[in-house]
This record gives C-alpha cells, sequence and structure tokens, in this order.
C-alpha cells in the first residue's frame, strides 16, 4: 500500500522522527517543524541528553563492528555531502544485492528517510533474486511503539525501490537481543497515523498545539521551555493530583487554569468526577494561588485518610530502622546496574552511612545478596525494625535483582509479606496536600530539610557521573555519588520523623495482620536432588547436556515455576491494597468512586442480594467475576458491569448487607496452582526413584513424540 501524499509547502520535507514526534506530542511536532525550517534554535543540550545520544551512537558502531567481525560485506552511504547523490548510492547497493547497507537515504516526496540497516534476505523482488529488510539499533531494552513507527516507513521508502516492505523489520536492543516483526500486522495502523500526520501539517494545525504533559517530557530536549509556558499559563498539570483524563474534563466545564479551579464553585463538577476529587483538587489549588498571591512559604495541610492509610501506615519507630536509596545506571550491561545500594543506619557504630557498591555487572548479584543480608541480620537482632525509602524503586529494584539471579527470594518474601519495606510517598500523598506542583521529595524537602550540598544534584546527574567515572576511575567521581546518596538517605530518614510529628497517633496504630501465607509443596530437597542429578554442567548451557540431565534440570526448573510466576501478582495486589481511592481510580486495573443507591430495592437472587451501583468514567479491566474490596480485602462477586451506562450490579450473600457495599474494587487474589505444583513434585519423586511412572511426562521431558496405541510413523505429515 502506498505512502500518504499531500501537497506541502515548497521544499518541506517529512521524516520518521516528525513522524514519531507528532504521535508522542503534536507540539513536539509543530517544533520539530519549525527547526528543520530555521524559525527555531535548538536548546542547550543537557548532560542527561548528551550521554544517551552517546550511547545510541555507541550502540549502532558496536553492531556495525559485530556484522564486521563476522565477515559481512558492508556498504556504507555517505550521506554527510550531497543527498540526491546518496539516494542513488542507495539504490544501486540494493541493486547490486549488497549483504548490508549501513545508513542508507531513502527519498519518496514528501517522506525521507535514513535507516541504520539494510538487510539482504533471500526473497526475490524488482531487484531481482533478493530484497531487503530494514534494521535499526535502539537503546531501549524492549521494542516501543516509536520504534515500529520509523521501521514500517523505512519499509514503505523501500518497498517504492523492490516492490514489497521486505515482510519483517528487526531491531537490536539496548540488551543485544534482536526482535523481529512482521510489519504487515502494523502498517494500516501506521499509514492511517502519517495521513493524518500529513493532513495537519499541511492545514498548518500543529501550530495550535498545546504543549501538554505526556510522558516524553522525561527525555525531551524541550521540557524546560514547556514547564515554563506552562507556569506562566497557569495550567491545570501544575496540580500534582490531577491527571489528564481529570483536566479534559474540567476544561470541557470551563475551568482551564490553577485559578479557575481555586475559584469554581460545587456547581461547576463534571458530572462524572466525584464530590471529594473534586474538592480535593480544588483545595490543591486553593493552596497554591494563596502562595502565589501572598508570595509567602509554601503551605502544607493534613488531610483525612482512609483507615490504614495516610500517617497510619507508618510503624513504630525502632533503633534498628534503616533508611535506604539506590542509584542505578540503565545503561550498563544487558539489564541496567544498581551500582550502589546506600542506607542510613542510626545503630551503625563506626558511620552511619552503609555503602554497598557494585561498580560492574559481576558485582551485582553479590552486592544484592549483601543488602539483604544486611536487612535480615538487623531483623534477626531487632524484629521492629523496617526500612524506609521514598516512592516504589527501591522496592522494585529488590524484586526485579531477586527475580534476575534466583537468589535471597525466601528473604525478600518475607520482607515484603511482613511490610518491612516502607514507601514514605504513599504516606506523605495520602496525608498532606501543599502548595507544590510535584510530590518529589526535592520539593517535599521544602517542609522539613536543608541539608543539600553534594555536587551531585540528582538521579539524572549521578547516572552521567557514574559513566564519566567509568572511563576516568576518578575516585572523587565515587566520593560525590555517595554524598548525593547519603543525602537522600539521610532526608528519608528526617522525612520520617517529620511525618511522626505530624499526628501524635503516628506510629502507635498497629499495622494490619497478613494472612500467613498457602503452604507450598517442599521443594528445595527435591530442586537439590535433582540439580546434583543434572551435574555441574547444568551450570552452563542446558542443551549441551546428556538427555537424563537435561531431564532433570528441567524438572528442577519446573518445580519452581509456578511460584516464581505467581509473585508478581501478589505484589501487584498487595500494592493495590495500599492505595487510596484516587490513586485506585488512576490504576487501569482497578474500579473506583463506586456509589450505591439506597433507595433502590437490590434484586433477590437466590439466597443473595444484587446491588446496582454507579462508577465515574475511567480506564479499568474489572470484569464480571470474582473481585476483592481494596479496604476490607473482601471477596465481592461481580455481576455485572456496564462502562457505556457507568453501572456495575455486585451480589452479597445473605450474612452481608450495604455497609459491605464497596467504593472501590481490585482483581482479586492471583489463581492458586497448589494442585499444578504436587503434581509436578510427583513427577520429580518418581523421577529421582527412577521409577517408570508418568511415561507421557517422560517424552515430554525428553523431547521425544508421544507413544501411540496401533499407531506407528509420523505424527503429521508435513504438507498434508
Amino acid at each position: 500500500m502506498p505512502l500518504p501524499r499531500g501537497d506541502l509547502s515548497p521544499g518541506l520535507s517529512l521524516s520518521a522522527s516528525e513522524l514519531i514526534a507528532g504521535v508522542q506530542c503534536r507540539h513536539l511536532a509543530w517544533r520539530a517543524l519549525e527547526l528543520k525550517a530555521g524559525r527555531l534554535k535548538r536548546p542547550d543540550q543537557s548532560a542527561s541528553a548528551e550521554l544517551i545520544a552517546r550511547k545510541g551512537i555507541e550502540h549502532e558502531r558496536a553492531y556495525l563492528d559485530g556484522l564486521r567481525a563476522n565477515g559481512a560485506q558492508i556498504v556504507t552511504i555517505d550521506s554527510r555531502g550531497d543527498r540526491d547523490a546518496a539516494i542513488v548510492a542507495t539504490i544501486d547497493a540494493m541493486r547490486s544485492g549488497a549483504e548490508v547497507i549501513y545508513q542508507a537515504v531513502l527519498d519518496s516526496p514528501p517522506w525521507r528517510g535514513h535507516a541504520d540497516f539494510l538487510e539482504r534476505a533471500d526473497v526475490p523482488s524488482e531487484l531481482g533474486r533478493h530484497s531487503y529488510q530494514v534494521a535499526d539499533t535502539k537503546l531501549a531494552r524492549s521494542s516501543k511503539p516509536s520504534a515500529l513507527i520509523q521501521l514500517w516507513l523505512y519499509s514503505s521508502l523501500i518497498a517504492e525501490i523492490q516492490g514489497h516492505n521486505g515482510g519483517q523489520v528487526h531491531l537490536i536492543l539496548g540488551n543485544g537481543r534482536r526482535e523481529s516483526f512482521a510489519i504487515d500486522r502494523y502498517a494500516a495502523y501506521c499509514r492511517h497515523l502519517a495521513a493524518t500526520f500529513l493532513e495537519e501539517v499541511r492545514d498548518g494545525d500543529l501550530e495550535a498545539a498545546y504543549p501538554e504533559p505526556v510522558g516524553h517530557c522525561q527525555v525531551c530536549e524541550w521540557s524546560e521551555v514547556c514547564d515554563a509556558r506552562r507556569v506562566a499559563d497557569d495550567h491545570l498539570s501544575l496540580i500534582p493530583s490531577l491527571n489528564r483524563g481529570q483536566a479534559k474534563r474540567l476544561r470541557e466545564h470551563g475551568i482551564d487554569t490553577v485559578a479557575a479551579l481555586a475559584d469554581a464553585v460545587d456547581e461547576q463538577r463534571p458530572p462524572r468526577m466525584q464530590p471529594s476529587t473534586f474538592a480535593a483538587h480544588r483545595h490543591h489549588a486553593r493552596l497554591q494561588v494563596e502562595v502565589r498571591e501572598t508570595d509567602g512559604p509554601h503551605r502544607f495541610e493534613r488531610i483525612p485518610a482512609d483507615v490504614g492509610r495516610g500517617l497510619e501506615r507508618l510503624p513504630p519507630p525502632d533503633p534498628g530502622d534503616l533508611f535506604f536509596d539506590i542509584e542505578g545506571d540503565p545503561w550498563v550491561g544487558d539489564d541496567g546496574l544498581e551500582y550502589l545500594f546506600g542506607l542510613i543506619d542510626p545503630m551503625s557504630v563506626a558511620d552511619p552511612f552503609v555503602a554497598i557498591w557494585a561498580t560492574d555487572p559481576s558485582r551485582e548479584k553479590k552486592a544484592f545478596e549483601e543488602l539483604v543480608d544486611y536487612i535480615c541480620a538487623r531483623r534477626a537482632e531487632q524484629p521492629g525494625m523496617h526500612v524506609y525509602h521514598y516512592a516504589p524503586y527501591e522496592k522494585t529494584a529488590l524484586r526485579t535483582l531477586m527475580s534476575r539471579y534466583g537468589t535471597r527470594e525466601d528473604e525478600v518474601d518475607d520482607l515484603l509479606r511482613n511490610e518491612v519495606l516502607v514507601d514514605l510517598y504513599p504516606v506523605v500523598t495520602q496525608s498532606i496536600r501543599t502548595s507544590l506542583p510535584s510530590y518529589s521529595i526535592k520539593k517535599i524537602e521544602e517542609f522539613y530539610f536543608s541539608g543539600r550540598g553534594a555536587d551531585v544534584s540528582d538521579g539524572g546527574d549521578s547516572i552521567v557521573q557514574f559513566e564519566a567515572w567509568m572511563e576516568t576511575g576518578e575516585q572523587s567521581i565515587l566520593d560525590d555519588i555517595a554524598a548525593y546518596n547519603e543525602e537522600d538517605c539521610v532526608s528519608t530518614r528526617e522525612l520520617r520523623d517529620w511525618l511522626l510529628s505530624l499526628d501524635p497517633e503516628a506510629g502507635r496504630r498497629p499495622l494490619r495482620d497478613k494472612p500467613p501465607p498457602e503452604p507450598e509443596p517442599e521443594h528445595e530437597p527435591r530442586v537439590a536432588a535433582l540439580i546434583a542429578r543434572a551435574g555441574e554442567e547444568a551450570t552452563g548451557d542446558p542443551a549441551a547436556l546428556a538427555p537424563e540431565q537435561h531431564e532433570a534440570w528441567l524438572l528442577a526448573n519446573l518445580l519452581e515455576y509456578h511460584r516464581r510466576e505467581e509473585k508478581p501478582g501478589w505484589w501487584a495486589y498487595f500494592t493495590r491494597l495500599e492505595m487510596d481511592e484516587r490513586e485506585l481510580s488512576e490504576d487501569t486495573e482497578a474500579l473506583a468512586g463506586i456509589t450505591w443507591d439506597l433507595d433502590q430495592e437490590p434484586v433477590k437472587v437466590a439466597r443473595s442480594l444484587e446491588y446496582t451501583g454507579s462508577f465515574p468514567a475511567q480506564e479499568h479491566r474489572l470484569k464480571p467475576g470474582g473481585a476483592t474490596d481494596p479496604f476490607t480485602e473482601a471477596g465481592i462477586p461481580v455481576t455485572g458491569i456496564d462502562d457505556a451506562a457507568g453501572t456495575i450490579r455486585v451480589k452479597l450473600g445473605p450474612s452481608r448487607g450495604v455497609a459491605d457495599l464497596p467504593r472501590a474494587l481490585i482483581p482479586g487474589t492471583p489463581i492458586g496452582h497448589t494442585a499444578h505444583q504436587a503434581a509436578l513434585a510427583e513427577i520429580a519423586d518418581a523421577f529421582l526413584a527412577d521409577e517408570p511412572r508418568f511415561p507421557a511426562a517422560r517424552d515430554i521431558l525428553a523431547n521425544r513424540a508421544p507413544r501411540l496405541r496401533g499407531r506407528t510413523g509420523p505424527i503429521v505429515s508435513v504438507g498434508a
């Protein structure tokens, strides 16, 4: 299918970068076109942006060097000079059948492309007995939609030379993994995006696009410019608890600035926004406007929280408490590197700051184990201790490292289940409302901390500095990073103490008891026996094992499979149990803001009663079936959901009444696999005892064809 066409201003061409910008942020696309026309000057590049650009070039060159080392015939197109000559050179290289074309220059007005690599495929085309497929290097560790849009455009451009788009495109990711995609699966969608973008460019619609905050803002070179404009415009995004959907509904009802929201009356509330949500946002706006008009210091106010939320989440302080912060570099190794685990330990005699370093990937596992062992040893001495951090990064990192290395799994599970790790971010957001535009710890420090003095200023700067250390090896750089990390840990400690000071009862209420974990089959002895049967060779390439060794290795991994795979589901479940109603309304798996018309009689269904409630418009994935009330942990059977009408039906048994109707619902607990685990354990026991039971399972483990009664020969006749 040909590329969409349209008449544009003379000399104006469109590239994949501008098309992707149009998808990420229409205002960014306008800026990209203004840059191309010479009407804007590019802002100075930050050190973080320079680092990302350099890493991208290094990744591309590393892939190119790998191709050369493998003896690939590579034709490099010189795109720095005459573009028309480069286009001709690209076509000539494609016709000649070059194995790889590097820096291919493609053109079909108004579209232009600059592909990293064109790789020859043995698929006939108008070029002859061969054709080309597009490959591109990306720093990301996983494929992104924007990358597929870019590759679709390049494939469409080469289709006009060779008669088809090559069928597949390839991404070489930052961890070295190569992912391939059938481009025709995405072509219709990409063509629609391109046609829409072309129309917007032609009609001049992009010029009026407002710089709404989007995910791309975090890495955008124009972010500071757009931030300044939103401040000058008193944009609703300055309310930190307000999401984009809510802001859109407010604008639709005439509330388009923070000042307008501060002055709003109840009658201006959008119909499908909860009164409590509207009141909370309005209160936040009033705090901002008050500070702005008086030019006074920033303010905060306590807000009521649900039971078990806000300050009630703070455990009693303990002499053994630790205060934790991680520094990581996403560009090191295949999966990034958590290179510094920092702790403030008030009980440490020598130095309260404990720095556990992992300055290269080979050290990361040991550093992680050292950290977990440190925490567990402290907990053995001080059973009431907790580990405090701010925002979910630290908890997520521990989960990731535990899963990546398959070590300290029981210990980390125990820390998570018993809520030893305490995230202060939701404590703050659920207990105070401020005049600040953000709940980042650097902003909240306005109220309790003035100890910043390290040369490293933020997490992005620490990454740049760590990369500099890897090049120079200068110890002073690591010292500066450690000083920054120590300040973060000290700030976390002072934040905890400040929060405790806000309420005499904070840290005194008993925490919610966690139910004990369901009993699991005792697998550790079996796993150890199976690994011993597999032999020391199992630590290398499992494919090189002898058949029976390989079966033992597979069985050992299968015994741990369900427990390992269930963990993310349980983590997500317990995280939602800690959310307040606003957070649940923004969680795409949950449904919040449910209200019940108690004047409407419930419908009798067998011995139960079915109630109908309503909820405001929101994205969710809840379906009829079992669900959980996150405020009581009670199971709630959902019998129907109508998103168009905004209604939900639930069924309560005869022993439950209207007091049990939920304000929010989340997916239920992960489905148990006790029976599956027990069956696998029985197969493992038979294997270890050399008993001839479960022959079908043994055939699957050994990759043997099934044995069928009364049948011989191949199971499937290829081509039949």
